[in-house]
């Protein structure tokens, strides 16, 4: 059992894979049988994690640590060197095992991690085929820009039902650049991180029109306005896109204005404005995880709705994205009106 608690990895040959794993399962069985606590061997669903090797490694190790604990699986970690040589594509294999909540058995999920050089990452796609559980849904995370050939994820993806990429972690243009060249090879439902961090925007803007009093407002707005970290972020494109969709396609002005002192990636203030002097304005205040949406017009004195959304992890953000089975349809509406506009 040790190795399987502590999540060691162990290096096999990429040919018994599935022996291996078989292999290590029957003894952690047999230990924990002497021991009293059974293993309960796990998986709801298989997780091809596709990222550059050494990027990034303990992120994203955390985030995958968070995410198995709350949805076991098998995770498929392919890791692409980028400064290798050769073919050759070396394996390891590790176990995740936690105690369940009574306390009782160890419940536990398995990880694959291949990693090959530029060269060998040709392989990776039939190797992640034919690697995932039969019978349950497949999906792909690209936790930031793809390594290797512009193309992999595509070919990658050509055998799973959705991917998951994380706008934040891309350049500008790469989430539509990538939407595009999924779309070209394969169909896959598409989700991007970023837009559940944008969660707290959209809902105090669609709250404030709750009000039928409001409501007239859509037919007059001229423009939306984001504020936050200098250059245009791929949240502001993004939230630019919604409120085209809610406006219909509408051609309206966008601007995305930086703001001294904003760190990371993360908009402070999203502001639509509507007729002569009339604003919609939804925005961070200085307690964390607190909004505030107001309307401004002439001559009266708005008063601000707030509402609290606690920051949310990746990995909380990867399970909202993947408990949905298919493509948000607003979303991928967003997301052409970004790739339009930009």
């Amino acid at each position: 059992m040790d190795s399987y608690s502590s999540g060691r990895a162990l290096p096999v040959d990429v040919a018994a894979i599935e022996r291996e794993l078989a292999r290590l399962w029957k003894e952690a069985a047999e230990s924990a049988s002497r021991e009293g606590v059974p293993v309960t061997r796990t998986c709801l669903l298989n997780l091809v994690v596709l990222a550059e090797a050494g990027r990034n490694t303990d992120e994203i190790s955390s985030s995958l640590a968070e995410f198995y604990r709350e949805r076991p699986c098998r995770i498929l970690l392919l890791e692409v060197d980028e400064a290798g040589r050769g073919e050759a594509v070396d394996a390891l294999v590790s176990a995740h095992c936690q105690r369940s909540r009574e306390g009782e058995r160890h419940v536990c999920c398995e990880q694959v991690t291949l990693r090959a050089s530029a060269e060998g990452a040709l392989h990776l796609p039939a190797l992640s085929a034919a690697l995932t559980a039969s019978d349950l849904p497949v999906f792909l995370y690209l936790p930031h820009s793809p390594p290797g050939d512009a193309d992999l994820p595509a070919r990658i993806a050509a055998g799973v039902d959705k991917v998951v990429f994380d706008g934040a972690t891309l350049p500008p243009g790469g989430r539509e650049d990538l939407a595009r060249r999924l779309r070209t090879r394969a169909r896959p439902a598409l989700a991007d991180l970023e837009w559940g961090r944008l969660l707290p925007f959209r809902a105090c803007t669609a709250a404030i029109f709750d009000s039928p009093l409001l409501q007239p407002l859509l037919d007059r707005v001229t423009a939306v306005e984001t504020f936050g970290p200098s250059g245009c972020t791929p949240g502001a494109r993004l939230l630019e896109g919604w409120v085209k969709c809610v406006l219909s396609g509408r051609r309206i002005g966008a601007l995305h204005s930086a703001n001294q002192g904003s760190a990371g990636t993360s908009l402070d203030r999203l502001v639509i404005r509507a007729g002569d002097d009339e604003s919609i304005i939804v925005e961070r205040s200085g307690t964390a995880g607190l909004f505030s949406a107001r309307v401004e017009l002439p001559g009266t004195c708005p008063l601000p709705l707030r509402r609290r959304y606690p920051d949310r992890s990746v990995a909380e953000l990867l399970c909202e994205a993947l408990d949905r089975s298919g493509e948000d349809p607003l979303f991928a509406e967003a997301l052409r009106s970004a790739s339009a506009g930009s």
